[in-house]
C-alpha cells in the first residue's frame, strides 16, 4: 500500500492540526478558510477533495481513541448539527470508495433502512502504517473487468441495496463509478453514448447476469423491488414495463415475456441487443437461451428407420442434398443463376409413419442442429403479436444461420397450423390476422436461405399457395409388410420370423403404434418379469387399434 518514498511534510502533525483547528467549530466560514491550506495539501495527499481530506482528518484523530467512529462522533467532536452532518454523506462515500475508510455496518430491528447514527467507520491498517510512517500511499489500482465481471459486480451492489445496506441513490452512484472506470468494455461505452439513464442501463446489466448465469429471464416485479427503496419509483417504473412504454422498447434492446399474471412478467434481451453488450459471445445465448427450440445434433440419439419403394427413394434423395457439401454447391449454382437457395420440405401423410423422427435422423446424418418451432408460441390474444412472432422466427432462424459453419434446420412440426388455407371472407379481425400471417410466410419463404423441414398430418388443410415453395413433397403411408416385418424385428429381435411375418400380415399398424406396442412389453416385462407369450403380443396389437375402430363405428372417417 506504500512506497518507501517520504513525504516532505509530516502527515500525522498536519492532520493533527486541521482536527485541532475544526474541534467545536461548528465548520464557521471562519475555521474553514483558517484550515484552508493544510486541507489542500492533505487533499493532495489522499487524492480527494479538501472536505474530504478535512473529514478524514477527524476520522482518524477519532478513531484513534474508538473502536470505531460513526455520524453521532463525528457532529459531537465538530460541534455541528446532526442535519449539518448529514451533508457529508458523500464525501464518505468517496473515501470508503477510496478505501481510505472502511465501514462495519449496523442494523435497526424495527427498521431495515440503513442507520447513518450507528454506521461504524474504521481506517484500515494499511492506511495508517503509510501515514505513520510518512510515506506516500499508492492509488487505487481500479479492477479492470470483463462485461461478465462487470455485471457480477453490479449484482452485488442491488443485493447490497435489497438488503437495505445501501438506499438507491447510493446504487446508482455506485455503478456509475464502476461505468466511468470500465469504459473500454465496449457494451458499456456503447450504453453511455446513448445516453440512457442508470436506471435503463441498470436493468441491461442486470438481464446479462440472468441470461449468462441461470439462463432465464429477468423477473420484473423482482428486480424493481431490489432497485428502488421508493416505492411511488418503483410502481411508476413497473407500468412502463408492463406496458412497453420504456425506452428500451423503442430501442429493440428488450422483449416483454409473456405472464399469465402482469407481477409474472419478465424481460429478455433481443439478439440486437445482445450482439451490442456481448459481442462475438452473444451467439452462445442467442444459441442456448430458453434452449427448448434449439436441439444440437449431437444430442440426438441415432434411431434406425426403415421404408422402401418411392418413399425410400425420395427420402435418399432428400439425405444427399442435405449433405454440407452438396448442399454448398446446390446454394452456388442456385445463386449464379438469382434462383432462392434453400431446401425445403414437407412430410405429410399418415401420422405415426415417421416424419418428425426422419427430420431428427437427418439433422443427426449432416451434423445439422434443429431450430424447432413451437406453433403455440405464435399464437396470441392480441392483435398484431402473432404476426410479431411468426417474423421472429425467420430472424431468429436467419440469425443462427449467420452465425453457423453448417446450415441448421428450421423445423415446423404439424405445419398445417400455420400454412393453413387463406380466408376470403375477413370480417372478422381474426380471419384477418390469419391471411396477414399466410402473407408473411410467403414472403419469408420467397427470400428463404437455409433448410427448411415441415410435417403435416392434415396435408389437406394447406394453402395451394405454398405448394411451389416446397422443392421436396413427400408422402408417409403406412408401413408396407416387409418394411413392417423389418420394425419388429429391430424392436423385439428375440422373436422368431415367422411369428414376425404374422404381426406384420396381420395387423395394420404404424411405426408409431409399433413403438406403443413394444413400450407395453417391456411394461409387462418390469412387472412380470417374463416375456409376454405370443398371443399377449397379439392382444397389445389389437388393442391399438381399438379406438380408430370405435370411432368409425360412430361416424368418424
Amino acid at each position: 500500500m506504500k512506497e518507501e518514498k517520504a513525504l516532505n511534510f509530516n502527515a500525522i502533525e498536519l492532520i493533527s492540526s486541521i482536527a485541532k483547528v475544526v474541534r467545536n467549530s461548528e465548520l464557521s466560514d471562519e475555521v474553514l478558510e483558517k484550515v484552508s491550506q493544510h486541507c489542500e495539501t492533505l487533499a493532495e495527499y489522499l487524492s480527494v477533495n479538501k472536505q474530504q481530506a478535512m473529514l478524514f482528518a477527524v476520522i482518524f484523530v477519532l478513531y484513534s481513541k474508538l473502536p470505531s467512529v460513526n455520524l453521532r462522533d463525528l457532529y459531537s467532536f465538530i460541534g455541528a448539527d446532526y442535519i449539518d452532518a448529514l451533508r457529508f454523506k458523500n464525501d464518505l462515500g468517496v473515501l470508503l470508495k477510496n478505501e481510505l475508510i472502511e465501514s462495519e455496518e449496523y442494523y435497526s430491528k424495527q427498521r431495515r433502512k440503513r442507520n447513518l447514527i450507528n454506521t461504524g467507520l474504521i481506517i484500515p491498517e494499511s492506511v495508517i502504517n503509510s501515514t505513520y510512517t510518512n510515506c506516500k500511499l499508492q492509488q487505487k489500482q481500479v479492477e479492470k473487468l470483463d462485461i461478465y465481471e462487470f455485471c457480477d459486480t453490479v449484482t452485488a451492489y442491488i443485493n447490497d441495496r435489497y438488503e437495505d445496506k445501501i438506499d438507491t441513490n447510493d446504487l446508482f452512484r455506485y455503478i456509475k463509478e464502476l461505468e466511468e472506470a470500465n469504459t473500454e468494455i465496449e457494451g458499456i461505452e456503447y450504453l453511455l453514448k446513448m445516453r440512457l439513464l442508470i436506471e435503463e442501463r441498470i436493468l441491461l446489466y442486470v438481464m446479462i447476469y440472468d441470461m449468462t448465469t441461470t439462463a432465464n429471464f429477468t423477473s420484473i416485479e423482482r428486480i424493481l423491488k431490489a432497485i428502488y427503496d421508493n416505492a411511488r419509483q418503483r410502481m411508476n417504473k413497473f407500468r412502463e414495463l408492463i406496458f412497453k412504454k420504456n425506452v428500451l422498447f423503442d430501442l429493440e434492446y428488450v422483449n416483454l415475456h409473456e405472464a399469465k399474471f402482469s407481477n409474472d412478467a419478465q424481460l429478455e434481451l433481443t439478439s440486437f441487443c445482445m450482439e451490442i453488450l456481448l459481442g462475438e459471445d452473444a451467439i452462445l445465448y442467442q444459441v442456448k437461451k430458453k434452449n427448448k427450440d434449439i436441439l444440437s445434433h449431437e444430442e440426438i440419439k441415432p434411431v434406425e428407420l426403415f421404408f422402401d419403394g418411392k418413399l425410400k427413394q425420395e427420402i435418399d434423395f432428400l439425405s444427399e442434398s442435405l449433405k454440407n457439401e452438396n448442399f454448398v454447391e446446390l446454394k452456388y449454382r442456385l445463386t449464379a443463376k438469382n434462383m432462392v437457395s434453400a431446401i425445403n420440405g414437407i412430410l405429410y401423410g399418415a401420422p405415426g409413419t415417421g416424419k418428425t423422427e426422419l427430420c431428427f435422423q437427418l439433422a443427426k446424418k449432416t451434423g445439422r442442429d434443429i431450430f424447432q418451432v413451437d406453433l403455440s408460441q405464435t399464437k396470441d390474444l392480441y392483435f398484431g403479436e402473432s404476426e410479431k412472432k411468426v417474423k421472429e422466427i425467420f430472424i431468429r432462424y436467419n440469425n443462427l444461420l449467420s452465425k453457423s459453419e453448417v446450415a441448421p434446420i428450421l423445423m415446423i412440426n404439424e405445419c398445417d397450423g400455420l400454412f393453413s388455407r387463406r380466408l376470403t371472407n375477413t370480417q372478422r379481425s381474426t380471419d384477418q390476422t390469419i391471411n396477414t400471417i399466410q402473407n408473411i410466410l410467403l414472403e419469408e419463404l420467397e427470400k428463404f436461405q437455409g433448410i427448411l423441414l415441415c410435417t403435416s398430418n392434415l396435408v389437406e388443410n394447406l394453402d395451394s399457395a405454398f405448394e411451389r415453395r416446397f422443392l421436396f413433397k413427400i408422402e408417409f403411408q403406412k408401413p408396407s409388410i416387409e418394411v413392417k416385418l423389418k420394425i419388429w424385428k429391430s424392436k423385439l429381435n428375440w422373436i422368431d420370423d415367422d411369428f414376425a411375418k404374422q404381426l406384420a400380415k396381420s395387423h395394420d399398424l404404424s411405426g408409431g403404434q409399433i413403438d406403443n406396442i413394444v413400450k407395453k412389453i417391456i411394461l409387462n416385462e418390469v412387472i412380470s418379469g417374463n416375456l409376454p407369450s405370443n398371443d399377449e403380443i397379439n392382444e397389445f396389437c389389437k388393442a391399438e387399434t381399438i379406438l380408430k375402430k370405435t370411432m368409425n363405428k360412430i361416424g368418424y372417417k
